[in-house]
C-alpha cells in the first residue's frame, strides 16, 4: 500500500525520495516567484525610499527657487520696466509656465495693446500655460512619475483660470494675425493652425472639462472656420480622447490617421494611445502596441514609450484576479516576466534604462530579481515542470526572438573521480558548454549553392547519443550516385522486350473499374483490346529487329555466314 499521494512524479528520484517517499524540494507555485524567488530586506526597501523622498524634496526645492526668482524679477519690473521686447516674452512665458498666470497676463495685455507682437508670439504664449516647470515639478513629487497621473493633477493648479487665459490670449492672437494678412484670410495660414495646436496642448493640462473639448468643441470650431489641421492636431486629439477614457474612438482616429496620412503618423500617437489602454486596464492592446512598435522600428520609440509600456506591465502584475482569490497571492504577479524580455527589447531600439523614472525603475529591479535566471541557475532552471509555462507563455504571446538567452546546451559530465576528495563522485557540473544545437549556421560555414547543388535529408543517428543531438543532416551532392547503384538493374529494351505478355496496365487505363456506366461498354473494351494489340504488335517488331541484327553472333552459325 502506497502511503503517500503527494510524490513529485517529475524530479529524478533520489536517496530520501526513496527513504521518505516524500518530495525533497518544495513545489514551486506560479505566482511565488516561479525561478528563484527573491526579495529586498527591509533595509534596502527603506533605503531606497527614502531616495525616492530625497528626489521628491529635491525637485521641490528647485522648482520653489525658480518661483523665488522669478518673483523677483517680476517686482523689480514693477519698480523699473523692462525695456526689450524680448526680455518681457521670456519672462512672461517663465512666469505662464510656473503658472502664474496672472502676473504673465499684465506683460500680455501691455505687449498686445501697444501692438509688439507677431503670431508665432503669441503661439509660444499659448503654449507656455500648459504650466510645463509646474507639471515637471508635479510628475516627480505627487504624481510619483507617472505621465497620466501628471495631467490630472496639473489640472487642479488652476486649470478653469489657465484655459480662460488661453482661450482669451488665443482670441489676441488670431486678431494680430488677421492685421498682419491685411486682405488674406487668416483662417488659411499655417499660424493659424499652430496658435489652434497651442491651445489643444494648454488644454490638456487644464482638467477634464477642458480635455473633453478638445476633440469636440476645439476641433469642431477648427474645421468650421476652415483651420487646416495638422499632425500634432490629431495627436492632441487622440492624447485627448485617451485621457477622458474614450479609447475606442480615439483608436478610431488613429487608424483614420494611419489610412489617410500613414507617412505623417508619429511616436506621439502610439504613446497617447499607450497612455489611454493602461487607464483603461486593456493591457493586452498595450503588449500589441509595443510589439507593432517593436517590430515595424517605425516610428522611433521613444523614452515615454518605454515608460507608459513598462508601466502597463507593471499594473497588470498588481492587478488581482478576483475578490475571492486575494489571500492566495496575486496570479499576475507572472506579468512581471516580460520585464526582462521588454529591456532587451530597449537595448535593441536604443532606449538606455536609465532614462526610465525612478520608481519604474525599482519596479524592473524587482522584476529582474525574480524572473532572471542569472547564469551559476543556467542548467537547472528547468527543473520544475511549471517552470516551462515561462516558455509557453511567450510562445503564445509571440516574444521568442531573445531564445538566445535560452540556449539549447548540454551539461558535461565528465565521470572522474578525484582521488583527494573521495566522497564528491563527479567533478563540478557544467564545466563545459557545448556549441547550441538547432541553430542555423552561418553562410559560410556551409558549402557554396547548397541548397542548390546538394540534397539534405534529417536522419536520426544511431550509433551514440548520449551526447548533443540524435539528429543529423545527411547531405549528398546532387551529382553523387546513390550508394547502391551497383545492385541496381538497368532497364534496356530486352525488359520490354521480354515483357509482351504481361501487357502494361497504366497504358491500358483503368476507367472500367472506376465508374459503373462505364463497365463493359463495347467501345471500351475495344478501345483496350487494340492497346494491347498494338502494344503485342510493337514486341514482335522489336523481337525481329534484335533477331535480324545479333550482336553476339554465333562462331560456327549457319545463318551467320549466310547473312555475311
Amino acid at each position: 500500500m502506497q502511503l503517500s499521494q503527494n510524490v513529485a512524479r517529475t524530479t529524478v528520484p533520489s536517496y530520501y525520495h526513496i527513504r521518505t517517499n516524500l518530495p525533497h524540494r518544495k513545489p514551486q507555485n506560479q505566482w511565488e516567484g516561479v525561478y528563484y524567488f527573491s526579495g529586498i530586506t527591509k533595509r534596502q526597501q527603506h533605503v531606497v525610499l527614502l531616495q525616492r523622498k530625497r528626489e521628491r524634496e529635491m525637485y521641490l526645492s528647485r522648482y520653489n527657487q525658480h518661483v523665488a526668482s522669478l518673483r523677483q524679477q517680476y517686482a523689480k519690473h514693477q519698480e523699473k520696466p523692462l525695456v526689450s521686447l524680448s526680455e518681457r516674452l521670456t519672462l512672461a512665458s517663465q512666469l505662464a509656465s510656473c503658472g502664474m498666470h496672472n502676473e504673465a497676463s499684465t506683460f500680455v495685455d501691455a505687449m498686445h495693446h501697444n501692438k509688439e507682437l507677431h503670431a508665432m508670439d503669441y503661439v509660444h504664449l499659448v503654449r507656455s500655460l500648459r504650466a510645463s516647470d509646474l507639471g515637471t515639478c508635479i510628475l516627480h513629487s505627487e504624481a510619483a512619475c507617472d505621465p497620466a497621473l501628471t495631467f490630472k493633477l496639473l489640472g487642479d493648479n488652476a486649470g478653469v483660470e489657465r484655459a480662460s487665459e488661453a482661450y482669451r490670449w488665443y482670441d489676441m492672437g488670431m486678431s494680430a494675425l488677421g492685421q498682419e494678412c491685411g486682405r488674406l484670410l487668416p483662417e488659411s495660414t499655417p499660424a493659424a493652425s499652430q496658435l489652434t495646436n497651442a491651445l489643444m496642448s494648454t488644454l490638456m493640462t487644464c482638467g477634464y472639462a477642458h480635455v473633453k473639448a478638445i476633440p469636440n468643441t476645439v476641433y469642431d470650431r477648427m474645421g468650421a472656420r476652415g483651420i487646416s489641421p495638422t499632425a500634432s492636431t490629431y495627436d492632441h486629439v487622440i492624447l485627448a480622447l485617451s485621457l477622458t477614457g474614450n479609447i475606442a474612438e480615439a483608436e478610431d482616429v488613429f487608424r483614420f490617421v494611419r489610412h489617410r496620412h500613414a507617412e505623417h503618423v508619429t511616436i506621439h500617437g502610439y504613446n497617447a494611445l499607450l497612455l489611454g489602454n493602461r487607464e483603461a486596464r486593456l493591457f493586452d492592446r498595450c503588449d500589441g502596441l509595443w510589439q507593432e512598435l517593436f517590430d515595424r522600428r517605425w516610428p522611433r520609440a521613444n523614452p515615454l514609450t518605454a515608460e507608459l509600456y513598462l508601466r502597463s506591465v507593471v499594473d497588470h502584475s498588481y492587478t488581482p484576479t478576483s475578490e475571492g482569490l486575494q489571500r492566495f497571492g496575486n496570479v499576475h504577479v507572472v506579468e512581471k516576466k516580460k520585464v526582462p524580455i521588454v529591456l532587451t527589447q530597449m537595448d535593441e531600439l536604443g532606449i538606455p534604462r536609465t532614462h526610465l523614472s525612478g520608481p519604474l525603475r525599482d519596479e524592473v529591479e524587482d522584476a529582474l530579481r525574480k524572473f532572471s535566471i542569472y547564469r551559476n541557475r543556467f542548467y537547472e532552471w528547468g527543473r520544475a515542470v511549471k517552470q516551462f509555462d515561462f516558455i509557453e507563455f511567450r510562445r503564445r504571446h509571440g516574444w521568442m526572438y531573445d531564445l538566445h538567452l535560452m540556449k539549447n546546451t548540454t551539461k558535461v559530465l565528465p565521470p572522474i573521480r578525484d582521488p583527494s576528495k573521495p566522497d564528491s563522485t563527479m567533478a563540478s557540473a557544467a564545466t563545459m558548454e557545448l556549441p547550441a544545437f538547432f541553430t542555423e549556421r552561418h553562410p559560410w560555414e556551409g558549402n557554396a549553392l547548397e541548397s542548390v547543388l546538394s540534397v539534405t535529408k534529417e536522419r536520426e543517428r544511431m550509433d551514440d547519443v548520449r551526447a548533443g543531438d540524435i539528429y543529423y543532416d545527411d547531405t549528398k551532392s546532387i551529382h553523387e550516385r546513390s550508394s547502391t547503384w551497383m545492385n541496381e538493374v538497368p532497364e534496356t529494351r530486352y525488359d520490354q522486350l521480354y515483357g509482351i505478355n504481361h501487357p502494361d496496365v497504366s497504358k491500358i487505363g483503368i476507367r472500367a473499374h472506376l465508374e459503373v456506366e462505364y463497365t463493359n461498354r463495347k467501345e471500351l473494351m475495344m478501345k483496350d483490346a487494340a492497346l494491347v494489340r498494338k502494344a503485342i504488335r510493337r514486341g514482335r517488331r522489336l523481337r525481329h529487329r534484335v533477331e535480324a541484327s545479333r550482336t553476339h553472333r554465333n562462331e560456327g552459325s549457319l545463318s551467320a555466314k549466310t547473312s555475311k
